[in-house]
């Protein structure tokens, strides 16, 4: 609810500030973050960003939430797409594996796993954010098994689950250690083939 005398503001005005506090989090690691930092960046006054987030905490759980439920929204566009189910699941995978900023996504991720362990608010932040992203993932393939396009051997939940956490893993990989993962969109792609049940088959024409 919104205080008496504060006017509305809209969300586009508040991104400047979200996303001025995802770079530094990125740069910097969420604890390291100040109030000052952001609204440097941001162009800001402090007092602005207290007026509009109260504090340094809220402002940086905000500033995550926003920033990975659009990384999930970027995927969930992908996936009701037009092409069949495997085209768009290639999609997903290249968008994961090249999409965006990767690396700063990566580093936003982690650092919000590592608060988790620390805090409950943020564990289930954590949570929602992965079981959007699973259900993402679970919506098309259980779309391609209606088809007769994808033949799951895990299950529908299973399969789109370890997806998910592989492609968590070759994003960490790739942070950790460049050279240990080339071209990880062609190994997701392999790992879908053995999981969807389309080796020996032609998925491009699912």
């Amino acid at each position: 609810m919104e205080q008496r005398g504060r006017p509305r503001i809209s969300a586009e005005s508040l991104e400047p500030m979200l996303r001025a506090t995802v770079e530094l989090i990125a740069r910097r690691g969420a604890a390291s973050v100040t109030m000052r930092d952001i609204a440097a960046v941001a162009n800001v006054s402090v007092g602005r960003l207290q007026h509009h987030f109260e504090n340094r905490s809220k402002l940086v759980h905000k500033a995550q939430e926003w920033y990975l439920q659009s990384v999930v929204d970027d995927m969930a566009v992908i996936a009701a797409g037009s092409a069949g189910p495997w085209e768009r699941l290639l999609d997903m995978c290249r968008y994961a594996s090249h999409g965006g900023n990767r690396r700063q996504r990566v580093l936003v991720w982690i650092d919000l796993l590592a608060q988790s362990q620390r805090d409950a608010q943020v564990q289930l932040l954590v949570s929602e954010i992965n079981a959007r992203w699973c259900a993402v993932m679970e919506g098309i393939i259980a779309e391609g098994e209606a088809a007769g396009a994808f033949r799951p051997s895990l299950g529908v939940r299973e399969t789109a689950e370890t997806l998910v956490l592989l492609v968590d893993g070759i994003d960490v990989a790739a942070l950790t250690d460049p050279g240990s993962v080339a071209l990880p969109d062609q190994r997701l792609v392999a790992a879908a083939e053995v999981l969807l049940g389309l080796q020996g088959t032609s998925p491009a024409d699912s």
